[in-house]
Formats: C-alpha cells, sequence, structure tokens
C-alpha cells in the first residue's frame, strides 16, 4: 500500500508538473499575444498619428493657398483702385488746367477787345466823326464787339498741348 501510496503520489507530482508546465506554457502564450496586441496597438496608434499629421498638413497647405489667393485679390483690386484714381485725377488736372485756361483765355480777349473799343471811343471823341463815315457800318462794329464778349474764345489745338 505504501507503494500505492507512492505511485499516486508520483503520479499526482507527475500530474502536477504536467499541469505546471502546461500553465507556464499557456501564460507564456498570453503574454506573447498581449505583447503582440501592444506591439499592433502601437504600431496603429503611430498609423494614425501619422495620418493625423499628414490631414493637418494638407489642411495647412489648403489654408496656406486660399490665404495667398485672398491677398492676391486684396492687392490686384488695390492696385486697381490706386491705377483708377490716378487716372481720375489726371482728368481732372487735364480739365481744370482746359477750363481755367479757356477762361483765362475769354477773359484776356474781353479785356482786349474793351481796350480796343475805348481806344477806338477816344480818338473819336478827340478827332470826331468823320463827315463820311457809314453810321450803319460803325453801328454793326459795335455790335460785332459786344457780342464778342458773350462768346468765348477756344485756343488753338497746339495752344492746348503747350
Amino acid at each position: 500500500m505504501e507503494q500505492l501510496r507512492a505511485e499516486a503520489s508520483r503520479s499526482a507530482a507527475a500530474q502536477a508538473e504536467k499541469d505546471e508546465q502546461a500553465r507556464r506554457v499557456q501564460q507564456e502564450r498570453l503574454e506573447e499575444d498581449l505583447a503582440k496586441a501592444k506591439r499592433r496597438g502601437s504600431q496603429l496608434a503611430a498609423i494614425e498619428a501619422m495620418e493625423e499629421e499628414r490631414v493637418s498638413r494638407v489642411n495647412k497647405d489648403r489654408f496656406d493657398t486660399v490665404v495667398d489667393e485672398v491677398v492676391r485679390h486684396v492687392q490686384r483690386a488695390i492696385a486697381d483702385a490706386a491705377t483708377a484714381h490716378e487716372q481720375e485725377s489726371q482728368i481732372n488736372k487735364e480739365r481744370f488746367s482746359s477750363i481755367v485756361l479757356d477762361q483765362l483765355c475769354s477773359i484776356m480777349h474781353r479785356k482786349n477787345a474793351a481796350i480796343v473799343q475805348n481806344e477806338e471811343q477816344q480818338r473819336l471823341i478827340v478827332e470826331g466823326l468823320p463827315k463820311d463815315v457809314d453810321h450803319a457800318a460803325k453801328a454793326a462794329v459795335c455790335a460785332a464787339i459786344e457780342l464778342a464778349d458773350d462768346f468765348e474764345v477756344v485756343p488753338s489745338p497746339s495752344a492746348k498741348s503747350g
């Protein structure tokens, strides 16, 4: 019986040893599977982080492109407005110069006509009226002088360009 007990003990010990070995093997497999899962999780996290970085870079590039286009558009609009303003300024300057010059010429011609008229009247007063002067012709000349005051004298094209 002792022998049976010893044999049963050895058999139980051998079985316990086999069970322990199976448990260790199973534990090692579980640890390997866990390590593989952790590595796979780290790989997936790294891939996801790279993808997020790529998407962020693409979005930043698109945003930068849009901003550059907006800046260029605004600069073009500012340049166009400045050009239009400069053109309008030049046109107004030329109009002003033309109007002022025309008015100055008109004033000068009216003054000259008035001076000539006064001189002629003074001469006629001093010399007296000649007997053979046609009064109708004289009246026509006076009317023409008075009528000249109502018109503006347009300078010649060479006077405008100078």
